[in-house]
């Protein structure tokens, strides 16, 4: 099985994904960015949930063979929504996936294929041994749905 992305772009401004506060800065260019680092590292395919400015951001990248979800609901969803979304697309045909918020383009190809040498069920990179992941994102890849209550503790 191949190995894909999710990408998370469909939150509003002022939220995690504030690319209106930071001048001469195109979100499509971070995101094109990120979708060749994956695509360098052997990562077959790729999907970008879509929210805020959906149609904008699509039609920039829409030459990329990319699969575009798009969240209708993006004003009140969170980013494990967008998690959820692109896993449930992708799991069925990809083994591994990758999980990174549109706004944190600030990876290497050669960090991925690193994670993808790693033989682990779950691969969170660190930087000088920090590490910041919600447990509801582990548990999403880890059983490819969103945790309730109970599970969360």
């Amino acid at each position: 099985m191949k190995t894909g992305a999710v990408i998370a772009d469909a939150g509003v401004p002022g939220g995690f994904s504030s690319y209106d506060t930071m001048e001469n800065v195109d979100a499509a260019d971070m995101i094109r960015r990120m979708i060749f680092s994956f695509r360098r590292a052997g990562v077959a395919d790729i999907v970008v949930v879509t929210g805020y400015k959906a149609e904008e951001t699509e039609r920039k990248l829409k030459k990329l063979g990319v699969v575009f979800l798009r969240s209708p609901s993006y004003e009140t969803e969170q980013l494990i929504d967008y998690a959820v979304r692109g896993f449930s697309y992708l799991r069925h045909s990809c083994r591994r996936i990758f999980f990174c918020p549109a706004e944190n383009p600030l990876f290497t190809e050669e960090t991925i294929r690193l994670m993808l040498e790693q033989k682990a069920p779950v691969v969170i990179p660190s930087y000088e041994g920090k590490r910041d992941i919600p447990y509801w994102l582990i548990q999403i890849l880890r059983t490819g749905s969103r945790p309730t209550e109970e599970t969360e503790d």
